[in-house]
């Protein structure tokens, strides 16, 4: 809720100040590009309804959408729909809430460090990866030079369809990367909401995996034993597990080699937020 705070950089602080030792929370906030059109009409209902109560605004913004231009630029913007789908609370929210900001993937950061924290990663990471929307290879070197923040930045520009941003954030003093890396054979891959089935029928050899996220088809050339491996995560088997597993059919797979096949699917799971990682306390 930090965007309808009076001051979201004071909220964020007192949330900061709640942090375990070593912790790290979980944060969402509107996107500015994503949410085109939505403040025009905010500024326009200002003018029109701040003397009428809720009902009658109510009332009166489903008749404007209904006769709105098509040039008009929330009615242009396809990414936004809790006017259709959330009744007249999303309606609300969206179009009526009294305070209401959004930010830029840059501005987040800059929020974060204010309040001593850092960002450690975007959630889906894939969606602020410029390189699942731009392939020219020259693009992508200038691209390349960029750091982490930047090309979060770049691709939030790029892809223009973010209307919110969930992100992870830590103290900044917090050491190394804080995000979970597929590089230990005891950890613990997770699906998310126990999609494996359903995603493993999606995982065709020889065939990218495709996602269409708000209008845009993300596509992922997957490892050969990327099906296999999804098959066989249950959220109790370690790597360790999975890589025995597999051995049966692939008596060679040695270790490194089916390592480096999983960070390659990890990659692209985790990039649309389907696949997480567990570790072991202590």
């Amino acid at each position: 809720m930090l965007h309808h705070l009076a001051d979201p950089a004071q909220g964020l602080k007192a949330l900061a100040g709640l942090l375990a030792p070593g912790g790290g929370m979980g944060l969402m906030v509107y996107g500015t590009l994503g949410r085109a059109g939505v403040y025009s009409m905010q500024a326009l209902l200002r003018m029109l309804t701040d003397a009428d109560g809720d009902e009658a605004k109510v009332a009166f913004v489903r008749r404007l959408l209904d006769d709105l231009p098509a040039t008009n630029a929330f009615k242009r913007n396809p990414f936004v729909g809790d006017h259709l789908s959330g009744g007249d609370a999303g309606l609300f929210d969206l179009l009526l809430h009294s305070r209401d900001r959004a930010y830029r993937a840059i501005e987040i950061a800059e929020l974060a460090a204010a309040a001593g924290l850092r960002i450690t990663a975007f959630v889906e990471p894939a969606r602020y990866d410029p390189a699942s929307y731009v392939k020219d290879p020259k693009t992508l070197e200038r691209l390349a030079e960029l750091d982490g923040l930047e090309r979060a930045a770049a691709a939030e520009l790029i892809a223009g369809n973010m209307t919110k941003h969930v992100f992870y954030a830590v103290k900044a003093e917090h050491p190394g990367a804080a995000v979970a890396q597929p590089d230990d054979t005891e950890a613990v891959p997770h699906l998310r909401l126990d999609a494996g089935e359903e995603l493993a029928q999606g995982i065709k050899p020889g065939r990218a995996l495709t996602a269409t996220i708000d209008g845009v088809t993300l596509r992922f050339l997957l490892p050969t034993l990327a099906r296999a491996m999804v098959e066989r995560i249950d959220g109790t088997r370690s790597l360790a597990d999975i890589h025995t597993a597999l051995l049966g059919a692939n008596p060679d797979l040695e270790r490194d080699a089916f390592m480096d096949q999983f960070a390659h699917l990890h990659a692209a799971l985790n990039g649309l937020g389907k696949l997480y990682l567990s570790f072991a306390l202590g």
